[in-house]
């Protein structure tokens, strides 16, 4: 989801974190098929093809600070996992000013690309302090779990940053729409606004022709990074835009709901969740501890380009406004945006 409308007990076998953590409690009732005591886990991703995902906070937390939550998606709990941010950046992020405060990290849009056994690479969407993407070396195995900065890329002041994505030789940030109320009145009105913006080393920031849409959201791409899949929030819609000239662009329409994430499965496909109803109904949902909204989720074929599984879900009293969905096994995990859980859906595709 968008951005500017809201930066206002042990595992199955202990994982013990290299640096401060912190068990995460339910504000309220837990119920089996959740896992509590988040805050607006707007994304989600699972770490490799372990029982751990990790998920952003987008809001700050001065109770738990860092920015990332680690959950077992096995024993259902989550962990706090703040970042080691006492080493300098990179030679490929140099130009990062400086190591962000681990209490001001606001966490949004999540990437993760594998390195090695155990080991990976996450981008972070930040809006504490500062409007970046924040680079991190993740070490994960049965029994322990290090987050380590390594780096950022300063978003230019007219991205509203919502979702990223790593490529070969860089990354590309999806900006939702343009800030301030005309931005708002844009996006409600389905005028263009949005658009992708691509970041290397050599050449900076440049923004991605064809890629303005009415509410550029979540952002995924081809294994060979290739094309760009973007969810156009306002319309309900995937857009494919080539980062060559060789693929033509294309549109594929999801159904009658918002899609937000989206993130590629291990057999190519793609994975969206959303919020279902009015776009001015979801946007309110930004004063209230969760959203009383529906949820959907879609599997796509990309190449085929078709729907090919379509899964409603309704509105609980502490879970509403799906954002991305994850699956584990022959379920599936949604987070929202707002409140503080996930929580296990079992996949039955409407009929």
């Amino acid at each position: 989801m968008w951005s500017g409308a809201f930066v206002a007990a042990g595992f199955l076998f202990t994982v013990v974190c290299l640096i401060p953590c912190v068990e995460l409690q339910a504000a309220e009732a837990c119920g089996q098929d959740e896992v509590c005591g988040l805050k607006n886990p707007e994304d989600m991703i699972r770490v490799g093809d372990s029982r751990f995902a990790l998920v952003s906070r987008l809001a700050r937390d001065p109770e738990v600070p860092g920015g990332f939550s680690l959950i077992d998606l096995d024993r259902r709990i989550a962990r706090a996992l703040p970042p080691d941010v006492s080493q300098p950046a990179t030679a490929e992020y140099a130009a990062c000013p400086r190591a962000p405060a681990v209490s001001e990290i606001i966490t949004h849009g999540l990437d993760i690309r594998r390195l090695g056994k155990g080991k990976y690479e996450v981008f972070a969407v930040n809006h504490g302090g500062r409007q970046s993407v924040e680079v991190f070396d993740l070490d994960l195995s049965d029994r322990e779990a290090k987050l380590t900065w390594k780096g950022c890329v300063v978003v230019p002041a007219e991205v509203s940053a919502n979702a990223v994505i790593a490529l070969p030789g860089g990354l590309a940030v999806t900006s939702f729409g343009s800030s301030g109320d005309q931005g708002t009145a844009d996006l409600l009105a389905g005028h263009p606004g949005g658009f992708v913006t691509r970041w290397t080393p050599k050449k900076g920031w440049a923004r991605v022709p064809g890629s303005e849409f009415g509410g550029d959201n979540g952002v995924s791409a081809a294994a060979d990074g290739s094309v760009l899949y973007v969810n156009d929030w306002s319309d309900g819609t995937l857009r494919l835009v080539p980062l060559n000239k060789v693929a033509p662009p294309a549109t594929i329409k999801l159904g009658e709901f918002h899609p937000d994430n989206v993130h590629l499965l291990g057999n190519g496909d793609l994975l969206i969740a959303g919020q279902i109803g009015a776009a001015s109904d979801i946007m309110g949902c930004a004063s209230q501890s969760a959203c009383a909204v529906g949820s959907m989720i879609v599997i796509v074929d990309p190449k085929r380009r078709s729907v090919t599984s379509r899964q409603s879900v309704a509105p609980t009293a502490a879970f509403g406004a799906a954002a991305t969905a994850l699956q584990y096994g022959k379920d599936f995990w949604l987070s929202s945006f707002r409140g503080d859980r996930v929580m296990r859906v079992t996949s039955k595709p409407d009929p």
